[in-house]
């Protein structure tokens, strides 16, 4: 399905408001939020506007600096009746075990999972 450019400006608009209420629910600065990411303060309020489109390296890093899920920031996004991969248990157990240096493939296999 071709997405039209305005869809895709709506979109990016969305996405930047949602992250804006996300990092002022969590009380950091867009000054503090650029720091962490190793960008402008200006790009934040830029990527908040929807003015500049967001890489997918980029917003993984501020989820990441936000300490949010990605999943979690594009939720409002996704179409009804369509499920993430991962729901929050398990994201919080694959962010467990990357803070454990634990191999997530050989875990899956331990526990009878498929191997991909």
């Amino acid at each position: 399905m071709k997405r039209s450019k305005n869809n895709e400006e709506a979109i990016d608009i969305e996405l930047g408001k949602h992250i804006r209420l996300l990092r002022k629910k969590r009380e950091i600065s867009q000054e503090n939020l650029a720091k962490r990411t190793k960008v402008s303060f200006q790009q934040i309020q830029k990527y908040e506007k929807g003015e500049n489109r967001i890489s997918v390296s980029r917003f993984l890093n501020i989820c990441e600096m936000m300490d949010i899920s990605p999943i979690a920031v594009l939720a409002p996004f996704v179409h009804k009746g369509c499920s993430p991969v991962f729901g929050m248990d398990e994201i919080a157990l694959i962010n467990t075990c990357k803070k454990q240096n634990i191999n997530i493939r050989l875990l899956t296999q331990a526990l009878g999972g498929k191997n991909d």
